[in-house]
């Protein structure tokens, strides 16, 4: 987490076993954000360019702030990395690459 209130990036990840699919996790993953975070609507998903067919990544927006979802399915493992900032404000190059390091690994 940085800056201050208004203004405030936050970046988590986590990794759990998953027994389904890319677009298994997608599907639930774009469910769970749309329930978790009230007033939020789903922008669009796509491929996550630094590593398309390995990892996805869905965006919302609403209350100020975006968020992005990105995820991956690696070795019955479901890799998801939220990353919110304020819509205003522009991706911050660290939290992209940090995305990037975490999901661009090839399934086994």
């Amino acid at each position: 987490m940085n800056g201050t209130p208004a203004n405030r990036q936050t970046y988590a990840y986590s990794k759990e076993p998953f027994g389904g699919t890319l677009q298994d996790l997608a599907q639930r993953e774009i469910v769970d954000a749309a329930l978790r975070k009230p007033g939020v609507k789903f922008v669009k998903s796509d491929v996550f360019q630094p590593c398309p067919g390995v990892a996805a990544v869905a965006t919302f927006a609403g209350g100020g702030q975006t968020l992005q979802d990105a995820f991956a399915v690696e070795n019955g493992s479901a890799v998801v990395v939220r990353y919110v900032r304020p819509t205003a404000a522009p991706d911050d190059a660290a939290a992209l690459a940090a995305m990037q390091r975490v999901l661009c690994v090839a399934p086994a």
